[in-house]
């Protein structure tokens, strides 16, 4: 049988509760393991307030380091698409007598939206795929600096997928509505 106790010693209250819940977790994952035989005793959680402890600095620092990784994923991000309008933008710039005639021909509004979107879509569509295939090869890499996850978490991909679709989409449709209003007479006079 498996017996135990701990003593908890936590800066504030939301710092006791997780611990608590944290062996709790503990608690059922041995129970699970080594059958109902196992307990495992909490003897005291108090939280001592006015008291330096410094047991938690690793956990804060954790979530400071979280957060500045999650900030600068997001200036990364936002980055990808300014750069993804701008190309797109200069393409379309570089396009103008070609969706002008298009446009002279009769091609409708929305057809020319769609080729412009349909273009970019494209290339998104294979490096997705070629950083789905590569996150899954070096999944087994990265599996022990992941925590509370999976290395291949379907989810996680999915949303990372989804993600990075809505940035492609933010970042190609100015530039697709603005060739779809393309005059033909100034764009054939560009030429």
């Amino acid at each position: 049988m498996l017996r135990g106790s701990v003593q908890i010693r936590a800066t504030a209250s939301d710092q006791t509760t997780w611990v608590a819940s944290r062996i709790a977790h503990s608690r059922f994952a041995l129970i699970t393991k080594y059958g109902a035989d196992a307990s495992y005793q909490i003897a005291q959680v108090h939280a001592y307030r006015g008291e330096s402890n410094k047991s938690f600095e690793w956990l804060e620092r954790a979530q400071k380091q979280r957060d500045a990784g999650s900030g600068f994923a997001i200036l990364t991000l936002a980055i990808a698409c300014v750069g993804l309008y701008g190309t797109v933008s200069y393409k379309v710039a570089r396009r103008t007598g070609e969706i002008g005639i298009r446009m002279a021909l009769g091609a409708q509004r929305g057809l020319v939206v769609r080729m412009v979107l349909r273009e970019v879509f494209v290339l998104a569509a294979v490096g997705l795929t070629i950083g789905l295939v590569a996150s899954l090869a070096a999944s087994k890499f990265v599996e022990s600096f992941l925590y509370g996850i999976k290395s291949n978490d379907p989810l996680a991909l999915l949303g990372a997928v989804a993600i990075l679709l809505v940035a492609v989409t933010l970042g190609v449709y100015a530039p697709a509505r603005r060739a779809c209003r393309i005059d033909p007479m100034v764009a054939l006079r560009h030429e």
